[in-house]
């Protein structure tokens, strides 16, 4: 999923509950694709189990099957709620440059608003523009359609589709598991660069265009601006300041673009 085969059947519920039933106790794999998909309720040819644990096993390394039993080998404070696993899973899955999922993130948050005029996400105009950028063979409805409901999940911003694609680029969510992560001082004051290198290692995903160019995409903007909002971090311009770092343009906020200095003050918990 989290490598290069992205697929729409493992979801972030469907992964999560497959973990909590196996952290119970040890427990045979028919046990759980039987629980997972029950016979009565499941009338297709296909099995979309085997793919969902393959994900707990090889890519978040919480579940381990040997001789058809399952056990948890994660820390179980990993699942004590989805906000808990959700840090989990943004702590590993970006540590990978090179993966799709890692690339077509990464043009999702650089795109800014420009996708909106697309109808959907798996328009070709869109996964074109991610092969070109990224230099990726081909990319899939289905990748598009796999990595949709984890982008939200994550903390990246919210996706709907119907009628017309609608997504709200706004990582207010990730941010803030970022920031524990990165282990912030509290009431601290941190240049704007020494704020950026202390969170990159994590939230590298989206911050690689912002290290060369000083300007922070629309889904960091708008995620440094809640967390002033909601009084996480102190977003300030001082004048005198050399080094200037410019979020997307919002007039109707009262920091519009250029900042300096961010006091971190503390991630509130959901």
């Amino acid at each position: 999923m989290f490598d290069n085969n992205i697929k729409t059947e493992p979801i972030p519920e469907r992964v999560f509950e497959l973990c909590k039933m196996v952290s119970k106790s040890e427990v045979d794999d028919s046990v759980v694709r039987e629980r997972m998909e029950p016979k009565g309720l499941n009338h297709s040819s296909t099995s979309y189990y085997p793919i969902i644990r393959e994900v707990c096993i090889q890519e978040l390394k919480l579940i381990e099957k040997e001789n058809d039993k399952l056990r948890f080998i994660g820390d179980k404070k990993i699942l004590k709620n989805y906000d808990t696993f959700r840090m989990y899973c943004n702590s590993i899955v970006f540590c990978n440059q090179d993966t799709n999922f890692y690339k077509i993130v990464k043009c999702f948050l650089e795109s800014n608003a420009t996708w909106l005029k697309y109808k959907t996400l798996t328009d070709a105009n869109i996964r074109r523009e991610i092969q070109e950028k990224e230099n990726i063979s081909l990319v899939s409805e289905q990748m598009m359609l796999g990595s949709r409901f984890w982008v939200s999940f994550l903390g990246f911003g919210y996706i709907q589709e119907g009628v017309a694609m609608f997504f709200l680029p706004n990582m207010h969510v990730a941010l803030k598991d970022f920031c524990i992560m990165a282990n912030l001082e509290k009431n601290k004051e941190y240049s704007i660069k020494e704020f950026v290198e202390r969170i990159y290692k994590y939230a590298s995903v989206a911050l690689q265009n912002a290290i060369n160019t000083k300007e922070f995409n629309l889904a960091m903007s708008n995620a440094l601006r809640q967390m002033h909002d909601e009084k996480e971090i102190v977003i300030k311009k001082n004048l005198d300041s050399r080094e200037k770092w410019r979020l997307f343009c919002d007039n109707t906020h009262e920091f519009t673009d250029e900042i300096t200095h961010i006091v971190y003050k503390g991630v509130k918990k959901s």
